[in-house]
């Protein structure tokens, strides 16, 4: 079984790294990009991934929610699943002037070179493009036991499809699509097909959260009332990453 699984692997990575359509499917190099993370200090756990701007500095993108007691320009620990063991990353963390803004942009003092960052492009998507999102949910990962990952799991890949958009002041703009996030993809990246590049993904927003649903039941000891997942991905664009990035020093 475990060969059959190392084999499976391989033939996965093989064909998302050759298919000439790149726009349906994510590539080795997506999957390479994102990281399982915790913050211990609160014990929660999301999904991120980096970017690299001028070729020499190295960025995590991640949900401002998984590190509500720190402020802009604080410095930080965050701990990065590899080798089936947590490794401490250190730097800083900065966030949007909008408090709504759900990101947060550390400058991590570590060079890694074991990872394909992002490189964020400015593009166009129009509603009902499909695309993806990666990340951990519930913190499920897949072993790296072959090191084809160099250790790093492997994230779930989901669809995902561009619903509809909010603007809010500041022009924060509010992603929406449908798909079915779970705790644990936030901080995660969803990647859209670039239609002046057509094999190409490139990454539209960060994954925040998800509308919950709010429902009631009758059973003979009264209502009961619960929530659910309504399917509806709640994302902040790539724009804001943009603007975040234009006052770390």
């Amino acid at each position: 079984m475990r060969n059959f699984m190392r084999h499976f692997f391989i033939a996965i990575i093989c064909f998302l790294s050759i298919n000439s359509n790149g726009q349906n499917f994510v590539t080795q190099n997506d999957i390479r990009g994102v990281f399982l993370i915790q913050n211990r200090l609160i014990n929660k756990f999301g999904s991120s991934f980096f970017i690299a701007e001028n070729d020499s500095d190295n960025y995590l993108i991640t949900a401002k929610h998984l590190f509500p007691n720190n402020k802009s320009g604080d410095t930080i620990s965050v701990e990065i699943f590899k080798d089936s063991s947590w490794t401490i990353l250190n730097g800083k963390v900065f966030y949007h002037d909008s408090s709504i803004v759900d990101i947060a942009v550390i400058k991590i003092k570590e060079r890694l070179k074991a990872f394909s960052p992002y490189k964020l492009k400015s593009f166009e998507f129009i509603l009902s493009d499909e695309g993806f999102f990666m990340g951990f949910p519930y913190g499920f990962k897949t072993s790296d036991k072959g090191k084809m990952n160099f250790g790093y799991p492997f994230p779930m890949i989901k669809k995902a499809i561009f619903s509809g958009v909010e603007v809010a002041p500041g022009n924060i703009q509010i992603l929406y699509f449908d798909g079915m996030n779970n705790p644990g993809f936030s901080g995660g990246p969803i990647l859209m097909p670039d239609r002046q590049e057509t094999k190409r993904l490139q990454i539209a927003g960060v994954i925040s959260g998800y509308f919950p649903q709010n429902n009631e039941t009758k059973t003979p000891l009264g209502t009961i009332k619960y929530s659910e997942n309504s399917g509806i991905i709640i994302a902040f664009a790539a724009e804001q990453i943009y603007e975040i990035l234009s006052k770390v020093k």
